[in-house]
């Protein structure tokens, strides 16, 4: 069967930057919507019309992926300001409410 959209497609993936520093590995495969939102179009160009067992090396651009990394969006905060039940993966949207009294450390040094 051929990759085609919609489908249900099971990956598993090795995410390094230009280094070769592993950032993110997933060595059991996951199924994702192929046709949807769940892949970056980039890797969905490569899976279309693919079989099973197909195997790929991408290089993807910021642009093409998760964007341009910007330091001003990095947040070092206190454990405190989290919910208890913090786990791996988890995700928060915002800027937490940092009190009066209390300054962040920098997140970027200056040249």
């Amino acid at each position: 069967m051929l990759i085609t959209s919609p489908c249900v497609v099971s990956l598993t993936w090795r995410l390094q930057d230009t280094q070769g520093n592993l950032i993110d590995e997933l060595a059991d495969p996951v199924e994702f919507f192929f046709g949807g939102d769940d892949l970056l179009a980039k890797v969905e160009e490569a899976l279309l019309d693919q079989g099973a067992g197909f195997a790929a090396v991408l290089h993807l651009e910021p642009e093409h992926a998760f964007g341009d990394y910007h330091p001003e969006l990095v947040f070092f905060e206190e454990r405190s300001v989290f919910p208890e039940a913090v786990e791996v993966g988890m995700q928060f949207d915002g800027v937490p409410k940092v009190p009066a009294h209390r300054t962040c450390p920098p997140t970027q040094s200056t040249p």
